[in-house]
């Protein structure tokens, strides 16, 4: 069986997401990552195995010997594996190395056919282009996954790439990296959403290095991509193969240290809705022409503002370079007593007479984490996903006495530190549970308020006042910073996205006017975002159209860093950016 991955952007996590589908994949075959990125490859680097040691040399050994031992032996003798324990075919580091590899003949004898029937073979394709050495893989696959990251692409231009990639293949699915519990993404996307996996760097490295998960709880990328594995599993297995209906011993060894878990997924009423995957379909838009594979970008345009169609009137935008936050702290007089502040640090402020007294501290850990949980549904949560979220797989035995305690020690904290001026939180909803917004003001909900006022502004000034204050709401910093839960993971990563929506169509208003204010705004979106290339690389664009040319290669040095933390370096994309503004600045 053969899979293969493929991506729309860079650093849309193709190759994370091949190393969980191989770790989480049930049955009794095994799963085997093949690195097939033209681009070259990086897991050996991660393992601290040999690059050359792969691809490269199965060619090698395959074309020099084709016929002295059987094709099993001989793929097994080039695996290496992970930290985690998943099994995988390294690709020489360098592009050129890789070109070579792909494109070169490889001879095969018929009886090896069916033994590779027995092996689930999860090829990571890189970036998706018809012009890419790794097409024919793709085309050949048994099912072509597109990895989507709902932040770095237009939903409907995401969609149309989307059925370009997909035309010539046998199946196809959507696989959507990060948050999307509104469908705000995968709605307009217009094609069906195979699942979704979280954004969970610290449950990434767990998987790619074998780096022991910190946070509290389960990986929630690895309990996702069991969902995934599963479904696909299911659907591309025929039922006389199922390995329920009769397990039979597997052909190929068995690596030394690797396990799994029994497969057990208990799928909650807001977990990803899982599609079957389908049969390519063309566009649905007729006599409309799907968007180029690689569309050019003039090197002074600005690419994190090309996400929708242009303002149609310029929006009048405050020349101050630092955002003012209008906080929950901002109450009006009569307003309510109480402020919580989510984005950062969670902070409660209560609103007396005399001024205003922070009462942070007279929470403990438990009450602070169910205040932002209460606070981050604004709309209100029902008991049983309050209890997921709060205890996930450690549920206590009584769950309900567990949360009705909760509940119970907040509310008598929040009144005893506010000298019992606040003796309740909760709305008097028998169903869900709402903090009293009459009490309790908080930024995330107006921050909510203005997300909303954005999606379904009239003109572009309203439009361009609705993403001032989104940004200014969230300039504190990342949602819920203190917090560490699986749970916060896709809000936390829905606000972001929402806010570089935000920072990048304000600067498109601003941009010709003012390139020092987008320059601004855009360092501002560095905060929620440090590793989105496209706001790096307009940043160095704007340096540029201010003429500020030693900038440019501080800025490539500082992206670099930051990406090396993670074991990545920027795209040849954004250092070839670099390299032509530099000669521009010198002719």
């Amino acid at each position: 069986m053969l899979i293969a991955l493929t991506g729309l952007n860079p650093h849309t996590g193709v190759t994370t997401t091949a190393v969980a589908l191989a770790n989480a994949w049930p049955g009794t075959k095994p799963a085997v990552v093949v690195e097939a990125d033209p681009a070259g490859g990086r897991l050996a680097r991660l393992a601290d195995a040999d690059p050359h040691r792969g691809l490269a040399s199965l060619a090698a050994a395959t074309t020099q010997s084709p016929g002295d031992s059987p094709v099993s032996t001989q793929l097994w003798e080039h695996v290496q594996t992970l930290g985690s324990g998943v099994p995988f075919l390294a690709a020489p580091p360098s592009a050129d190395a890789m070109a070579a590899t792909l494109t070169a003949p490889v001879s095969m004898p018929a009886a090896a056919v069916p033994r590779l029937a027995d092996l689930v073979v999860i090829a990571d394709c890189g970036l998706a282009d018809p012009a890419s050495p790794a097409t024919p893989i793709a085309a050949g696959a048994d099912v072509l996954i597109v990895v989507v990251r709902g932040d770095l692409a237009d939903p409907v231009r995401a969609g149309r790439r989307v059925r370009e990639v997909t035309a010539g293949c046998r199946r196809c699915a959507v696989l959507l990296v990060g948050s999307d519990r509104t469908g705000e993404f995968a709605e307009p996307l217009g094609v069906p959403v195979l699942g979704r996996l979280p954004l969970d760097r610290l449950g990434a490295e767990a998987l790619l290095t074998g780096a022991r998960y910190s946070r509290r709880g389960r990986n929630g990328l690895a309990a996702a991509a069991r969902v995934v594995a599963a479904a696909l599993h299911t659907q591309l297995t025929p039922a006389h193969s199922n390995p329920l209906l009769g397990r039979q011993p597997s052909p190929w060894p068995r690596l030394p240290g690797r396990w799994r878990h029994g497969l057990g997924v208990c799928i909650r009423a807001d977990s990803p809705r899982v599609y079957r995957a389908r049969q390519p379909v063309p566009d649905r838009i007729p006599g409309q022409d799907a968007a180029p594979a690689v569309s050019p970008v003039d090197d002074l345009g600005l690419e994190v503002t090309e996400t929708g169609q242009p303002p149609t009137e310029t929006v009048p935008v405050a020349r101050d370079a630092t955002p003012v936050a209008t906080t929950a702290n901002e109450s009006a007089p009569g307003g309510p007593t109480l402020a919580v502040e989510v984005f950062g640090p969670l902070r409660v402020c209560w609103h007396r007479d005399d001024g205003v007294v922070d009462i942070t501290t007279h929470l403990q850990p438990r009450s602070r984490e169910l205040l932002a949980l209460l606070t981050l549904h604004p709309e209100g949560i029902s008991r049983e996903a309050l209890i997921a979220d709060l205890w996930g797989e450690r549920c206590p035995r009584r769950p309900v006495n567990a949360l009705n305690t909760a509940i119970s020690r907040l509310t008598a904290s929040i009144r005893d530190a506010t000298d019992g001026t606040v003796p309740r939180i909760l709305a008097g909803d028998h169903i869900r549970y709402q903090l009293d917004h009459t009490i309790i003001a908080t930024d995330y909900q107006q921050f909510a308020r203005a997300v909303r006022q954005r999606r379904h502004a009239g003109n572009g000034t309203e439009r361009g006042e609705a993403c001032r204050h989104i940004i200014d709401t969230s300039c504190r910093g990342i949602l819920a910073a203190d917090l560490t839960a699986d749970w916060v993971a896709p809000i936390r990563e829905s606000a972001r996205r929402d806010t570089i929506t935000a920072v990048g169509a304000l600067a498109a208003t601003v941009v010709e006017q003012d390139p020092r204010r987008a320059l601004d705004l855009l360092e501002t979106a560095l905060d929620h975002d440090p590793l989105n290339e496209l706001l790096w690389r307009d940043i160095l664009r704007l340096h540029a159209r201010l003429g500020e040319h030693t900038a440019i290669e501080r800025t490539l040095g500082l992206l670099a860093h930051k990406l090396s933390k993670i074991g990545e370096e920027p795209t040849a994309e954004t250092r070839d950016l670099a390299e032509r503004l530099q000669k521009q600045a010198r002719h």
